[in-house]
């Protein structure tokens, strides 16, 4: 999305500044900073009460800091985490829970693009994988399924069985081990190494778009999910009924 005209931003700025404040908030979520920032300069050159200024920069620091530190939205842009997540599905990411407890296996979570990964990887990109190590650990995938320090893990949300094998690794202490969960398809931990724990941005709170996908966290962890039937399919009402039982045969 290219940055707005500078007349647009100006005639969006003639809401009432509770109605722009509201906007400015919810666009943080969503929109390009360039977007925001554009909006913010025109709202403040607007002839408004010095309060109504005040109230948009509120907003648009709000925004930022919103965006930046607390929530964001992400969406899937490839088919390594299928079935959990197919591609172009809108997830949205808290970025706090980090900072308090650690990654642990079996979580979702969406991180920035490791050593092996950074030449080539556009700015501000955000990768999406299941840990299923931590610092510690030793991994093996062997016989189309995967071991952690010599247990087999029980992971019902695959697409499938692992065809490749993986030698018995060490996870060393402040990295994690990632894997897609569609085992065949993903460029990950298997192919580039561990995961320095310091890139991880944030964990998915949940899946909202399109709507007959929306899951919570727990979801994540359990068979794939089948279409919600009040989205996907039109049920039958008293009338179709009795004219489907008057039709001959």
């Amino acid at each position: 999305r290219e940055v707005p005209h500078r007349h647009l931003c100006q005639r969006i700025c003639r809401f009432p500044p509770h109605v722009l404040s509201q906007f400015i908030c919810a666009e943080a979520l969503t929109s390009r900073p360039m977007w925001l920032l554009s909006l913010a300069f025109a709202s403040l050159s607007m002839p408004r009460r010095r309060a109504d200024s005040i109230e948009t920069a509120i907003a648009v620091i709000g925004g930022f800091g919103l965006r930046a530190f607390v929530l964001d939205s992400r969406f899937v842009p490839s088919e390594s985490m299928e079935p959990t997540f197919e591609v172009g599905d809108l997830l949205l990411l808290e970025k706090v829970s980090f900072r308090v407890r650690p990654a642990t296996r079996g979580e979702v979570v969406c991180f920035r693009a490791p050593p092996a990964l950074a030449k080539g990887t556009p700015q501000g990109a955000c990768y999406i994988k299941r840990v299923v190590a931590v610092g510690g650990d030793e991994v093996e995938v062997s016989d189309g399924c995967l071991f952690v320090n010599g247990k087999a893990v029980a992971e019902p949300y695959l697409r499938g069985r692992i065809s490749y094998r993986l030698r018995q690794l060490y996870v060393p202490s402040g990295h994690v081990f990632v894997l897609g969960d569609n085992r065949d398809h993903s460029y990950d931990s298997h192919s580039w190494g561990c995961l320095p724990e310091g890139l991880l941005l944030g964990r998915p709170l949940c899946t909202f778009w399109p709507l007959e996908r929306i899951r919570g966290r727990r979801a994540f962890n359990q068979a794939p999910p089948q279409p919600r039937r009040f989205l996907t399919e039109r049920r039958p009402t008293w009338l179709s009924r009795r004219v489907a039982a008057l039709q001959p045969g």
